[in-house]
């Protein structure tokens, strides 16, 4: 019989094989797979370089094409807003550098912007709705219908009424000035908005600037609801609104992408970042001044980047009034 002596011996012999086997093969495969690790790594770190250097390319031509359209940004726009007024509309946490730089940018084009009426984070706090209910019913003007719907409806259609005319010329009313003025000192005081200039005036125009970043976390649907009841009634009060997004672009949860899906009559542009976008705003605000809505930028539910066709200017005055001038003096 075989004693367990030469069982030992054979399991022993079996291990000590399957040793020297992975011995010699790792050793026979150990450069081959060094050598194609190290290949494979060399491939993806110059990969990634010529991406890195793709990118500052893309990078290097969006700073010199911003250059060039700065250089011709006056010609580009010059009397497109020519005798219209815009009032600019903030939501909580927008790019003061846009709004700065877009406020300019309405005057190089002959606009006027009325002034600010800047929205706080109290006014998308749910903790202060039943407040914001209670002002919105205290303040409503004689001869103002509220529109059907919630709190934020209603409160877009009363600011609305307080900023915005569907006609420039038809000047307000001492009387008008002082309702839109005392219905947005009672919303002021409550903390819902901030004013800057004299929104009162009456605008034909609003430009309402969405966050920088898309509101956040609780209050997401909420805000973002709320902005855009504001953007329609906004809309509607006066010649038209732009919903401008902030300069992080076309994001799917933006206030701008909001309006689109929620399929408003409301014109936007959701690229306003840098000089090309800035100039590209005016030229979508002008384009609702002449009475005519569209959804512009890069987003996948945009018309184009630009309008198409573009505004014409305003014709100036002053040809006319040269005219007349010449007639009197009997030329």
């Amino acid at each position: 019989m075989i004693d367990f002596r030469y069982h030992l011996v054979s399991i022993v012999a079996v291990f000590l094989a399957l040793t020297i086997g992975i011995v010699v093969g790792t050793s026979l495969l150990q450069d081959p797979l060094l050598d194609k690790l190290n290949a494979d790594t060399t491939a993806l770190r110059q990969e990634s370089e010529d991406l890195r250097d793709a990118y500052q390319t893309e990078e290097d031509l969006n700073v010199g094409a911003g250059e060039l359209v700065d250089a011709h940004a006056a010609e580009i726009t010059e009397n497109l807003l020519s005798g219209s007024s815009v009032v600019l509309v903030e939501a909580p946490g927008v790019s003061t550098e846009l709004r700065d730089a877009l406020a300019a940018r309405i005057g190089a084009a002959g606009g006027t912007v009325t002034g600010r009426v800047s929205f706080t984070e109290s006014y998308i706090d749910e903790n202060e709705f039943t407040v914001l209910d209670e002002l919105v019913t205290q303040i409503v003007p004689e001869g103002l219908t509220l529109p059907d719907g919630g709190v934020y409806e209603r409160a877009g259609a009363e600011v609305g009424y307080a900023v915005m005319t569907p006609d420039a010329e038809d000047e307000r009313t001492e009387s008008d000035q002082q309702t839109a003025q005392s219905m947005l000192a009672s919303l002021e005081s409550a903390g819902f908005v901030q004013l800057d200039g004299d929104p009162v005036q009456g605008a034909e125009l609003a430009v309402l600037l969405a966050p920088e970043e898309p509101f956040a976390e609780p209050v997401t649907e909420t805000a973002t609801g709320a902005f855009v009841a504001l953007a329609q009634q906004l809309d509607a009060a006066g010649v038209g609104a732009l919903v401008v997004d902030g300069p992080g672009g076309p994001l799917p949860e933006s206030l701008v992408a909001a309006v689109r899906a929620e399929g408003a009559e409301v014109s936007t542009f959701d690229a306003a970042r840098g000089p090309a976008g800035q100039v590209a705003t005016i030229l979508a605000l002008a384009t609702v001044a002449s009475g005519t809505d569209g959804q512009y930028g890069i987003g996948p539910d945009s018309d184009g980047f630009v309008p198409d066709p573009l505004p014409e200017p305003v014709p100036s005055a002053e040809p006319e009034a040269q005219e007349s001038a010449d007639e009197g003096n009997g030329n």
